[in-house]
């Protein structure tokens, strides 16, 4: 929602009830699975942050990483900064 929303990035942003609308046909979806952070979350995104010394907007980046890392899942996006993450299993779009 983010980032299609903001037209900085995209000239036709969509509004923000198209993008929920969106959000919730993905979640509707019959593939989607839900997660919860689990315990070793906090200690993933704690390391993140101290080791890589991160502030500011950053640190909801490190929170992401940490879920991803913890659930070993695959996360993909168009952001390159998430390359600093160490055991992030990661592909760049774009």
């Amino acid at each position: 929602m983010r980032i299609s929303t903001n037209p900085r990035i995209q000239p036709s942003a969509a509004t923000s009830a198209r993008a929920v609308s969106f959000c919730e046909q993905v979640r509707a979806a019959p593939t989607t699975e839900s997660t919860r952070p689990g315990a070793a979350a906090w200690s993933h995104f704690a390391t993140l942050v101290t080791a890589l010394e991160l502030r500011g907007n950053d640190i909801t980046d490190a929170w992401l990483a940490a879920q991803a890392i913890e659930l070993d899942a695959h996360f993909v996006t168009f952001d390159r900064g998430f390359q600093r993450f160490p055991g992030l299993h990661l592909t760049v779009l774009g």
